[in-house]
């Protein structure tokens, strides 16, 4: 039953996948290092296997999927980031790098999305020797864990919907487009992003102590926020610990925070402006107290343990600039915890006919369901 479990899978979702990801001539690939039956069992050998514009879908597992180097345009699709299933396990990735294509020698791998992982480490540009730096553009990361650093360096980039337990960096001076919407941040931060059209917006930062950098890193004229929208973010829990210059703050809530929060960096000489902000409690259903002395565990709050769902009668509740709800939970993309990957998911599968005899039809009714992204 397990293997026909997966195989149905597999056809359900490649059969509807193959108008929706709007790519033609392109192959769907299934990697899954566990007990199931699937094209590969080894990510990094399915990826240099793969041609650019290929899908490929990569089973949960409770093993890592070790470290992988990217070097083409890839579709990368993982089971979420608490995914609703009967066994609820992500997809693991240590260590993502993206490289250049060693016969061409230039980075190819623009356009690349990462939808639905657990990832330990994120680098998505190299510098090498003698060759030049080579950035990766037209990026998107969505419905993941991101445990360390994210490192980016890039145009055009979509991060959307994801867990961060350590800093975000677009270190490319002078982007261009870049979203960063409908995430949670757990004493983590925005901590570099510098150009046009940045917008960071419909997010939640959240620390436990007082410690953690939500906007750039304190007293850093380097680690900064410049030129951004800053608009329907809850922050909570912070101290004065931001640097942002050039940018518009709009109808955040701030509660919890160490001395004025929103108020510290609109001065003379960040020209920063600010409309429609205030300081309320959000009223999450179960926070981590700040500064209480319990630690912000990543794990209780994958596991729901804590909660920062608004209560009903909090003042984010449908007061964002679109009418939506100011954090995570609003917006045109909100976030959900399970993470899962914009694509058919199955949640159930029954045999109407257990038992058939040869040349009878064996007659399988499949569940599936699709996130609005």
């Amino acid at each position: 039953m397990k293997k026909l479990n997966v195989l149905l899978f597999i056809l359900a979702i490649s059969t509807l996948l193959l108008g929706s990801l709007q790519h033609a001539n392109a192959t769907i690939i299934t990697v899954c290092n566990g007990p199931d039956v699937a094209d590969y069992t080894d990510l990094q050998e399915a990826i240099d296997n793969a041609s650019p514009g290929d899908s490929l879908y990569v089973c949960g597992s409770g093993v890592s999927y070790g470290d992988i180097d990217i070097d083409k345009q890839l579709y990368l699709i993982g089971a979420g980031i608490y995914p609703d299933k009967e066994y609820n396990i992500p997809s693991k990735i240590n260590d993502i790098d993206f490289t250049i294509n060693e016969s061409t020698q230039q980075m190819e791998a623009h356009g690349t999305v990462m939808d639905g992982f657990h990832i330990t480490y994120f680098t998505a540009y190299i510098d090498i020797s003698g060759l030049g730096n080579f950035d990766v553009n037209d990026l998107v990361v969505s419905n993941c864990f991101l445990a360390q650093s994210t490192n980016l360096r890039g145009n055009n980039i979509i991060i959307k919907n994801n867990v961060f337990s350590s800093g975000l960096y677009n270190r490319l001076d002078n982007l261009s487009n870049f979203e960063v919407s409908n995430n949670v941040f757990l004493n983590a931060g925005v901590l570099y992003a510098k150009g046009t059209n940045i917008n960071i917006v419909n997010n939640l930062f959240v620390d436990s102590d007082y410690t953690g950098n939500f906007l750039g890193s304190s007293g850093s004229s380097t680690n900064r926020i410049e030129g951004a929208v800053i608009r329907n973010n809850i922050f909570y829990g912070a101290d004065d610990n931001i640097s942002v210059i050039n940018s518009h703050f709009e109808n955040n809530i701030a509660y919890k925070n160490g001395g004025d929060f929103l108020n510290i960096d609109f001065t003379s000489g960040s020209n920063n402006t600010a409309t429609g902000n205030i300081i309320a409690d959000p009223m999450f259903t179960n926070p981590v107290i700040v500064n209480s002395g319990d630690p912000l565990n990543d794990n209780d709050y994958l596991n729901g343990i804590v909660d920062y769902s608004l209560q009903t009668g909090s003042p984010a509740l449908n007061a964002g600039t679109d009418g939506t709800d100011i954090g995570s939970t609003g917006g045109t993309n909100p976030f959900q915890m399970r993470g899962e990957p914009g694509i058919p998911q199955v949640r159930s599968i029954t045999l109407d006919n257990n038992e058939v005899v040869p040349g009878q039809t064996l007659q399988i009714n499949v569940v599936s369901t699709r996130d609005n992204y």
